[in-house]
């Protein structure tokens, strides 16, 4: 019911003009393909397109505000690449305290992005074919489903065979 209530506090429903709601987009990106899910994409006044996704939490403080547009602005890049047309900006609405973050979306940010993507997973790809899966400790492996496989957790790595196609 908060969140709700702090939607409607955000922004009124009857001014926006959205062109879609929970767009399914996918695309393959150097070999890995990539999905999302777009909240709302709207159609601004001028001509221009925003992307806008939903959060139930708080907004996070202004130093890790940048990280968590990349998920947003990730939508920017499946929008460039499938519809053709990059959307001039990326919002986050936090519902649980209304607060709303919009960056512009810019080719510089979009390219970057991109490049980001695929040297992740340039990386992914030599690790797997070199069967490098060297563990990294963070304050995060307490809350991790595969200590039992994590030799830095104690636990023992199981053979894994890939699916074949």
């Amino acid at each position: 019911r908060s969140l709700v209530y702090r939607y409607f506090m955000v922004e009124d429903p009857r001014e926006i003009q959205p062109v879609g709601v929970e767009v399914k987009l996918q695309i393959d990106l150097g070999g890995c393909t990539i999905r999302g899910i777009i909240d709302r994409l709207d159609a601004e006044s001028d001509g221009t397109f925003t992307v806008r996704d939903y959060k139930s939490g708080k907004s996070p403080k202004p130093a890790y505000q940048a990280e968590r547009m990349d998920g947003v602005l990730f939508y920017a890049l499946l929008c460039r690449e499938i519809l053709g047309v990059l959307p001039s900006a990326v919002s986050l609405i936090f519902l649980a305290d209304g607060v709303v973050i919009t960056q512009e979306a810019t080719e510089a940010a979009v390219n970057g992005l991109q490049a980001k993507v695929e040297k992740a997973w340039a990386g992914i790809v030599r690790d797997c074919e070199a069967e490098n899966f060297k563990p990294r400790v963070t304050p995060l492996c307490g809350w991790c489903s595969f200590r039992a496989y994590c030799p830095a957790q104690g636990g023992t790595m199981v053979e894994f065979s890939p699916r074949q196609s």
